[in-house]
């Protein structure tokens, strides 16, 4: 399963980790998964499979017995399940490639979002409508970091990226799973034919080393 198989609205955030990943692809950091919700399973197991195909440390950490539980059969030598409690969870004791936060309670999203800022090259954010703002709260942190994009969905959830290491405008016009990448100025943003070609060239050639 690839990242961009099936995306919907529930999780199109998938678009971001997928060009998270590609950006970081010679990074030596691994990627951090935080929140293991049922409701995402197919995403997390296309993260996982492109964990394993890339050989990438993969962790994916909730606080949740039951969730955990659900994630178990996803352990593997680049795949690490661990059940743990927010607070007591190490994310500032080293550095991340990509981290996607979807954890619960949602409120607590911005909060790690912040631990991560300077020890995480991009962060990947569900659930970033201004809608639900009243909850999450986001745009108390969004001038804490000097590059974000968007991937928005009229009457759904919104995901984001954001960095404070690697310029993330360069996604800016990105068309993938029937997505558009935008800044947040934008309604919608033109498509750049260069980068647009080279992420599709990108693609086909993540499947064809699955195939392979």
């Amino acid at each position: 399963m690839s990242l961009l198989d099936s995306v919907n609205n529930i999780d199109n955030h998938r678009v971001l980790v997928y060009l998270a990943l590609e950006l970081t692809r010679d990074s030596p950091h691994p990627v951090l998964e935080m929140g293991l919700s049922c409701e995402l399973s197919a995403a997390r197991q296309a993260l996982h499979e492109s964990c394993e195909v890339e050989k990438r440390h993969l962790v994916s950490v909730d606080e949740d017995l039951l969730a955990c539980a659900a994630a178990r059969h996803l352990n593997s030598p680049h795949h690490e399940v661990r059940c743990c409690a927010w607070d007591a969870f190490p994310i500032e004791s080293g550095l991340w490639s990509v981290a996607i936060l979807n954890h619960a309670p949602g409120e607590r999203r911005r909060f790690d979002a912040l631990r991560l800022k300077d020890r995480c090259q991009v962060i990947v954010l569900h659930d970033t409508e201004p809608s639900a703002d009243y909850g999450y709260k986001f745009s108390e942190i969004w001038d804490k970091f000097r590059w974000r994009v968007d991937v928005k969905t009229p009457e759904s959830c919104w995901a984001s990226a954001v960095s404070n290491s690697l310029d993330l405008s360069v996604w800016r016009g990105t068309r993938l799973a029937g997505y558009v990448v935008t800044l947040p100025e934008d309604d919608a943003a033109p498509v750049d034919d260069t980068f647009q070609n080279f992420l599709n060239g990108a693609a086909e050639g993540w499947e064809r080393s699955r195939i392979r």
